[in-house]
């Protein structure tokens, strides 16, 4: 990122903006929404700007991608699958594929926003096709790893292996970096398949190749680690591992959403050690933190383990007060589906009759 801002800098430095400059501000945005979305946000907006000026159709196209990749992350859902499309058509027009696989890969993240697996299994299998026409290895690496994620969240296990060490097998080939995660996925795979022995052997592979600046995947691979040790009852070992794992999620440049999951991970351990007011305060600790992610998904999960553990203290006081509370978030997310997938459908018919104004004004006018 540093040779990225320097490059800029100097690009700026002249006395007539550039092309060039356009295209290392799209680099820059896609560098930093990991870590700043509102800078990356005020990032593109410069190129996109700066496009116009210049008549330079490839660096609005470009920019649009990345602001619609973006605004989805920022939770402007509707803009998000807009842009994506509008997007999509320019990609076309312009016959780049690579644009057309950057719009692809935002509407395909809004199917699974959606749960609208189906159409997100269907849309990864054209971008692997798309990237197998175009002898694109890496891309092919990335939509497998993308695809075996789907295929681990919703619970077919064993097809997230088979296609997760597809991608690790690339990622070897093309010596990428990307093949720690890879090899991360593949043990979380094997442990929910009962497989922990190896499970562990592939995580800490993982761990021992990650950058140790990459502090998200660490945090993730630390998580897979003391969720197998759980599971083979070396209760110290996944005590260190989540410990860990939980402070990196809550420092600067952590995410929120996996230091509450593995604050629940954290509860299954004290409920295995019988240390159920520990468990308790995991589980509250997780509500918290799944709220200031808000995310109602993790709220309702984390809510409905608190209800079952009153459950299990013959607290049916406890129980039925956060069972509601459980229910009042499940119905939030149950809504929030819906309001995506009413969202992807009107897009989807806006954007249809937009074809012909897109065409008349150009990637420029928007």
């Amino acid at each position: 990122m540093q040779s990225l801002e320097e490059r800029i800098a100097e690009l700026r430095s002249t006395p007539i903006p550039s092309t060039g400059l356009v295209d290392a501000l799209n680099a820059m945005a896609l560098e930093l929404w990991r870590v700043d979305l509102l800078r990356a946000l005020a990032t593109v907006r410069e190129a996109r700007t700066l496009s116009r000026l210049l008549s330079y159709h490839k660096g609005a196209i470009t920019g649009l991608a990345r602001l619609s990749w973006i605004h989805l992350q920022i939770g402007e859902f509707d803009t998000a699958v807009r842009e994506a499309h509008e997007t999509q058509f320019f990609a076309e027009q312009a016959g780049d594929y690579v644009l057309i696989l950057n719009a692809l890969y935002t509407i395909t993240h809004a199917y699974q926003m959606a749960q609208d697996f189906k159409r997100a299994e269907a849309s990864w299998q054209k971008m692997l096709n798309l990237a197998q026409t175009h002898g694109d290895q890496l891309r092919k690496a990335d939509y497998w790893l993308s695809l075996g994620l789907l295929y681990l969240d919703t619970g077919r296990y064993q097809r997230a292996l088979d296609l997760t060490l597809r991608a690790k097998e690339l990622y070897t080939t093309l010596n990428d970096a990307t093949l720690a995660l890879a090899i991360n996925n593949a043990a979380f795979a094997l442990a929910y398949l009962g497989r922990n022995t190896e499970a562990l052997t592939w995580a800490e592979d993982a761990l021992a190749r990650c950058d140790p600046e990459q502090s998200i995947w660490r945090a993730e691979f630390l998580n897979t680690i003391g969720v197998i040790r759980l599971n083979q009852e070396e209760y110290g070992l996944a005590r260190a591992c989540l410990d860990e794992s939980l402070a990196l999620s809550l420092a600067p440049g952590g995410r929120k959403m996996d230091a509450a999951i593995t604050l629940m991970d954290m509860a299954k351990l004290e409920l295995a050690q019988k240390n159920m007011p520990a468990a308790f305060n995991a589980l509250e600790r997780a509500t918290l933190v799944a709220g200031e992610a808000q995310s109602h998904a993790l709220e309702a999960k984390a809510q409905n383990a608190i209800a079952k553990l009153y459950v299990l203290a013959h607290d049916w006081n406890g129980a039925d007060y956060y069972h509601d509370r459980y229910m009042g978030h499940k119905y939030r997310v149950g809504i929030d589906r819906v309001e995506k997938e009413v969202i992807l459908i009107r897009v989807a018919a806006e954007v249809n009759s937009q074809h012909q104004v897109w065409e008349r004004h150009g990637p420029l006018s928007l």
